[in-house]
């Protein structure tokens, strides 16, 4: 399902009263809670969102409660807890949050966060606890995302603090200290040695139609095409990384970072046209997704791959990508407008604690 605005951070609405009743229910059959709430709201949602409004006692601390809500959609629940007890200041922290089931694992959770942390600001919070489970990678890159720095564990919970920001994106992920790596391939950095891997890619008929490599490169601009991989990281495009198979270069792969706001990562991938067929792809999509779980941020990965491209479609499903759907005339490609499907992976989606449960 499309969103037809972008999400906001509003009071308790009556207007998403479908949408959050769906929520609800679909939430309450994936982790099995209790269902009072549901039970309460469905009875007279009116009354139900009157009880949510406002500066709330919660916890024994003022508490604001938020729904993140586009048009007719709720999406997810964040309460800020305007003060600490000395039990909240062990474990549950200023801000909880949720993300209805429906839609988790497309970069949501982030980006309510930081709409979370302005409010904060607003409230006059300048550093604020923030808590999740021990275990839920989810939620624990969605702190970090919006710099959340660890700050030890708690009665079985991780805990991170956030200095609440004037504005600005957070910064690129480090480069891997561990090279990526899975089966028979391994990833690093691109160095002034690769100029043969771009020659050759160059003279495949496909590959520099989908990039910025030339097709038939002279050597001058094989050796342009390295220097500009080796800029992208510093410059927060991505990770651009070469393949190797027993120390032999056999092509490229790249994680880019231009949806990183929407929780989004784009792969991209070529091998050089001698080293395919030979599970090469497969393994290094392996390799660089399990590196995409450790940036960020990263809550989804998406991969674009042409319809005829039996050969991408067998890597993308051998490493676990699942299909998505058709995009038509999605991506210009030698001048035309082609078909693209859609294939991604999604990177965890367990919620962060539900936020406004209990007294």
């Amino acid at each position: 399902m499309r969103l037809i605005e972008p999400p906001r951070l509003l009071p308790p609405t009556t207007r998403v009263r479908q949408s959050w009743l769906d929520g609800e229910l679909a939430d309450r059959g994936a982790d099995g809670g209790e269902t009072r709430l549901l039970e309460r709201a469905t009875a007279n949602f009116g009354q139900f969102v009157a009880e949510q409004q406002g500066v709330l006692l919660r916890w024994g601390v003022p508490a604001t409660i938020f729904w993140y809500v586009s048009g007719p959609h709720y999406l997810g629940e964040l309460v800020i807890r305007h003060e600490l007890t000395p039990a909240l200041a062990e474990a549950g922290g200023h801000i909880g949050y949720s993300i209805a089931s429906p839609w988790r694992g497309k970069g949501h959770g982030t980006r309510m966060l930081s709409a979370g942390l302005a409010e904060c600001r607003r409230l006059g919070l300048r550093r604020v606890l923030l808590t999740c489970a021990v275990g839920n990678a989810a939620s624990r890159r969605t702190i970090l995302a919006n710099g959340g720095v660890p700050d030890g564990r708690a009665k079985g919970e991780d805990r991170f603090w956030i200095e609440v920001p004037d504005g600005g994106a957070p910064q690129t992920a480090p480069w891997p200290a561990t090279p990526p790596a899975h089966g028979s391939v391994v990833l690093r950095e691109f160095t002034e040695a690769d100029v043969h891997l771009a020659l050759e890619l160059g003279e495949d008929p496909y590959v520099p139609l989908i990039g910025s490599l030339p097709a038939h490169p002279s050597r001058q601009e094989a050796e342009a095409w390295i220097a500009r991989q080796r800029t992208h990281h510093a410059e927060g495009r991505g990770f651009p990384f070469v393949i190797t198979a027993d120390g032999t270069a056999v092509g490229t792969i790249g994680l880019w970072l231009r949806k990183l706001s929407e929780g989004i990562g784009i792969m991209g991938y070529s091998v050089s046209p001698e080293h395919r067929r030979r599970g090469f792809a497969a393994d290094a999509l392996k390799a660089i997704t399990e590196f995409a779980g450790t940036v960020p941020g990263v809550e989804r990965i998406e991969l674009y791959i042409e319809p005829w491209n039996r050969g991408s479609i067998r890597a993308a499903e051998k490493a676990g990508y699942r299909r998505e759907g058709l995009l038509p005339a999605h991506q210009e490609i030698g001048g035309t407008a082609r078909d693209m499907l859609l294939y991604v992976r999604t990177l965890g989606c367990s919620p962060c604690s539900r936020s406004s449960r209990g007294t």
